[in-house]
């Protein structure tokens, strides 16, 4: 879809960015809450949702790698 439009350079990272905001959300939070000493309890929730994505995202890709290589 990026391709084939003039402005395809803005068009990949638009499309991406609402895959990327909840990683970035993720790791700062639960990087921030231990840096400051607190208990992995309270990072707990936000590391849930990066091994969640993790596991989303390594089983799409794996199932979409044959599809991606042509001969």
């Amino acid at each position: 879809m990026a391709v084939n439009t003039r402005m395809a350079e803005l068009l990949l990272p638009m499309l991406s960015l609402p895959f990327f905001v909840p990683i970035v959300m993720g790791a700062a939070q639960s990087s921030a809450r231990l840096m400051a000493g607190r208990p992995i309890a309270e990072a707990w929730p936000w590391l849930r949702i990066l091994v969640a994505f993790d596991i989303v995202f390594v089983t799409a890709c794996t199932l979409a790698f044959p599809y991606t290589l042509d001969e």
